[in-house]
């Protein structure tokens, strides 16, 4: 093809990336590293897309589930294909990297391919996790910074399921508005396995100015259908305030009561 040859764009024209185009369910897979062993925080996905059926704009995140749909065969595939090989290429390049390492993950019809890779926890994953987490983190952080990673187990996990929703103010996240309103977050505060998670939050003067993505909250039940129902119809449903997606683990909720 003429167009594809040395100059015919210009400078900018004489290389060109072609993207493989990707279909599957993403599916967030975090690690905490020493640089050698890892320890995996409990799979998660995370919904991006601003509106129901994962339909407009891309979001810093709008809500989580955990756990995510992984076998245990899939989950040696990904640190056999994945996240060994990362680590060994960061110690190739000569990068001594220990803390959280997160894999973007799209499960395809041909096995896990990375999307993206950040050092970091993820957002709203990590509002998920730690909620279900029954593991103490600070002694793998600590571990971890000071290379002895390998004498912890394995991290435990509570055997419910954790559902988080992300509550943004009008307009996020292209034409984003700052809005003022009154709330007693007091009494959401105090209600048993509901977690509440500050985010583009201030106090101003008897009330609170939120912007963006203000709060996420968290909720563990005994089954997805549980959790979802919960959080939906016993906490969101009491918020005069905000936005929200309303189909953050749905899917796997629907599988358990047969519908899919």
């Amino acid at each position: 093809m003429s167009i594809l040859k040395r100059g015919a764009f210009g400078d900018s024209g004489r290389r060109i990336t072609l993207e493989e185009r990707l279909y599957g369910n993403e599916l967030s897979y975090i690690v905490i590293t020493d640089g050698t062993n890892v320890r995996a925080l409990a799979p998660t996905r995370d919904y991006k897309a601003r509106y129901d059926g994962d339909k407009g704009p891309k979001t810093g995140g709008m809500g989580s589930y955990s756990p995510a749909e992984l076998n245990e065969e899939e989950d040696s595939e990904i640190r056999r294909r994945i996240v060994e090989p990362t680590l060994r290429g960061l110690k190739k390049d000569g990068i001594d990297y220990s803390g959280a390492l997160y894999f973007g993950l799209m499960k395809t019809s041909v096995g896990f391919k990375v999307i993206e890779y950040n050092v970091r926890l993820g957002d709203p994953e990590t509002q998920t996790q730690l909620f279900r987490m029954r593991s103490d983190l600070v002694p793998y952080l600590h571990s971890a910074a000071n290379g002895n990673l390998a004498h912890l187990p394995e991290i435990k996990w509570d055997r419910r399921k954790g559902v988080s929703v992300v509550v943004v103010s009008p307009g996020y996240p292209d034409n984003t508005q700052t809005i003022r309103f009154a709330y007693d977050f007091g009494e959401l505060g105090s209600i048993p396995h509901l977690g509440v998670f500050y985010g583009g939050l201030k106090e101003v003067g008897t009330g609170f100015e939120g912007r963006g993505r203000m709060l996420t909250l968290s909720i563990l039940g005994y089954n997805f259908t549980d959790a979802n129902i919960i959080l939906y119809r016993g906490f969101l449903s009491r918020l005069d305030f905000g936005e929200w997606r309303g189909d953050i683990g749905l899917r796997p909720s629907l599988v358990e009561r047969g519908r899919i």
